[in-house]
Order: structure tokens, then C-alpha cells, then sequence
């Protein structure tokens, strides 16, 4: 069996027949085997984070914007819509405590190529503290991939140093 097909293959169990005829001196015989093959469900979320988290290291007042970019890649065979979420844990901060204002910090994100569904913001916007929604599927609750870049940037009144948040991504069923 191929494995890709499979792993592409809404769950459930599949029935089928394989009928062979086996010729031999002068005499066919014909035998059916009776097949089932069960595709388990998968409803997963991978998570691909820049090595460091999300931190922005050595951040100077006169610093070029700084980008860190996280891969999801939803995998699913259930055949029905879901929704990524993003949960903001903790502000941006310095290791002093020292918060960066909202504004500053921005993120946007890109479908790859030839998916399906719906990401909520394909322009730099505030990131917003506690949970957002990021990514809706399609109808048919395709699997998908996506990035998010989050984007840090530097002002002149910024404490200087290296500022870092926690976020964490869910998946849930629409």
C-alpha cells in the first residue's frame, strides 16, 4: 500500500477484494481475498520555532527591524474545518522587565504555496496580548501550512538589550 495516499486518505475503515487467478497445468483456480484497512484519524499541529524562541537579540534604538518567522503545518484526515489559534502568554521584555510597547511589535502571515484556507492578517498588525485567531481551513478542513513573521521594531526612547515573549499555538475543530 502506498503510505502517501494513505496519510492523504479521510479516516475510517475501507473494504474491498482482491481477486486472483492462478494458472497452472491446465487448471485456473480463482481466489478472493476480502481486505480492510483502517486509516486512523490525525488532527496535529507541528510547530517550527527560529532556534532562540521568539527572542530578538541585542535590539539597539537605531537597529533595523528584526523578523522571526515560525512554521505551522496542520496535519488532519478528518474531513471537517478547524482553526489555529494563537495565545500571547507573556509580553515582550527585556530581561530587566522592561515591556516594549505594543505598537512596535507586529505580525503577519503568508500561506505556502497552493494551500487552502484563510489567514486573518497577510499585513504587519500589533500582535494582541491572549488568544487570537490566526488560520481558519477550508470547508473541507484541508491540511495546511503557514508561516508567521513577527517583527520587532526598534524606536529611539527603547531601553536597549535582547527582549523575548512566549506564544503558543492551539488547533481546534470549528
Amino acid at each position: 500500500m502506498n503510505q502517501e495516499e494513505i496519510e492523504r486518505q479521510k479516516s475510517g475503515t475501507y473494504k474491498g477484494q482482491l481477486k486472483y487467478v492462478v494458472v497452472t497445468d491446465q487448471k485456473e483456480q480463482l481466489f478472493t481475498i476480502q481486505l480492510e484497512v483502517e486509516v486512523e484519524p490525525v488532527f496535529s499541529i507541528e510547530i517550527d520555532l527560529p532556534s532562540g524562541g521568539l527572542s530578538f537579540e541585542r535590539l539597539l534604538p537605531d537597529s533595523q527591524p528584526m523578523v522571526r518567522e515560525v512554521a505551522v503545518e496542520v496535519k488532519t484526515n478528518l474531513g471537517r474545518p478547524y482553526m489555529v489559534m494563537q495565545n500571547v502568554v507573556s509580553p515582550l521584555t527585556n530581561d530587566k522587565g522592561d515591556e516594549m510597547p505594543d505598537q512596535y511589535f507586529t505580525y503577519k502571515g503568508e500561506l505556502a504555496n497552493n494551500q487552502n484556507g484563510k489567514i486573518f492578517d497577510t499585513d504587519y498588525k500589533q500582535v494582541p496580548r491572549g488568544e487570537s485567531l490566526l488560520f481558519a481551513s477550508d470547508q473541507m478542513g484541508a491540511p495546511s501550512q503557514f508561516k508567521v513573521g513577527y517583527r520587532l521594531r526598534p524606536y529611539l526612547a527603547m531601553v536597549p538589550g535582547s527582549y523575548t515573549t512566549s506564544i503558543r499555538y492551539s488547533l481546534g475543530e470549528l
